[in-house]
Parts: C-alpha cells; sequence; structure tokens
C-alpha cells in the first residue's frame, strides 16, 4: 500500500466513525484478526488488547452510549504516515450521554495491513474522560 492510501484509509475511517461517510460500514475498515490496545487505565475495556474482528466490534459498540447521537466530531491535527501505518493526532469533540461536553486528545497508530487496519494502538487522556463521567452507568 502506498502512503497516500494509508492515509485515505484512516481518513475515511474517521468519517465512518462520525458519521459522514455513510458509504461503507466500519467494520468493513478492518481485517479479521485486528487487535485493538487501550490504555490499561480504563476500567471498561477487559480483556485489553481485544482480539479479532467480533471483539473489536463489541469494543466500538461498547461505546456508542458514551456520547448523544449526531454529536461526535473528530478534528484531526496531523496524520503521519509510512507503506504499513498511520498515526493520528486528533482531538474528538462531543456531547456524553450526561449532557457534559467532551473534548479529549488523542493519539492513534494504525497497523495497516493489505488495505485494511489490522492493529490499532490509542491513546488519550481516560483520568479526564473519568472526571467526566465517561465510566459511570454503563
Amino acid at each position: 500500500m502506498t502512503i497516500v492510501s494509508n492515509k485515505a484509509l484512516i481518513q475515511q475511517y474517521f468519517q465512518v466513525v462520525a458519521g459522514v461517510d455513510t458509504t461503507v460500514s466500519l467494520g468493513d475498515l478492518f481485517t479479521a484478526d485486528v487487535v485493538w490496545h487501550v490504555p490499561q487505565s480504563n476500567p471498561d475495556i477487559k480483556p485489553n488488547p481485544r482480539v479479532g474482528h467480533a471483539a473489536v466490534m463489541d469494543l466500538l459498540g461498547s461505546g456508542v452510549g458514551i456520547y448523544q447521537p449526531g454529536s461526535l466530531e473528530v478534528k484531526i491535527q496531523r496524520l503521519v504516515a509510512d507503506e504499513s501505518a498511520v498515526m493520528s493526532q486528533f482531538t474528538l469533540v462531543a456531547k456524553l450521554a450526561n449532557g457534559t461536553d467532551y473534548k479529549n486528545d488523542y493519539i492513534m497508530l494504525f497497523s495497516i495491513d493489505s488495505g485494511k487496519i489490522s492493529e490499532i494502538w490509542e491513546y488519550l487522556d481516560t483520568l479526564y474522560q473519568s472526571q467526566l463521567g465517561t465510566f459511570e452507568n454503563r
């Protein structure tokens, strides 16, 4: 894969997550053996990492209830890529289900295999998430 196509895949991923691109299913962007790592401080993600397509889709589905529908916006500051990976620095802005405004900075490292996402390392401020109540009533 090329650097340009890898960046395009990750841009599409974020557009699908935010509901901007409805032409493809989120699950179609991942390999069958995809692995997702989250910070160890997140109390809700067990096991960690999530391994396999079904486990990753379950992880993503469990996060849907955190945000009010239609409120999620991803503001990408930087994409850095090579032939097999893309690093994204971005801010996620949303309204939490509990009505609180949410704005958190993230770094995600995506491994790419044959035009699909094969592994994700997610980094964010989980203390801030917890202080806003994102881990309550889930």
